[in-house]
């Protein structure tokens, strides 16, 4: 699964091909766009799990809008 959490997450915005099940040597890819409604210093983390009990990666992301 992919989720976007955090402080500021709907100021952020993913997208990606990875579907519902990538197969074992498979691959997908994941987008991010800073879309700030509000000014000022934005974060957010971005969270992919993957199954068959792998840790959930975490990637942090900022961004300032003036």
């Amino acid at each position: 699964s992919i989720s976007l959490a955090g402080t500021h997450p709907k100021q952020f915005y993913q997208s990606n091909t990875c579907g519902s099940i990538v197969p074992v040597g498979g691959s997908c890819s994941i987008g991010v766009v800073f879309q700030p409604t509000l000014t000022g210093q934005k974060s957010a983390t971005l969270y992919v799990k993957a199954g068959g009990g792998a840790s959930t990666k975490k990637i942090k992301l900022a961004g300032f809008a003036d």
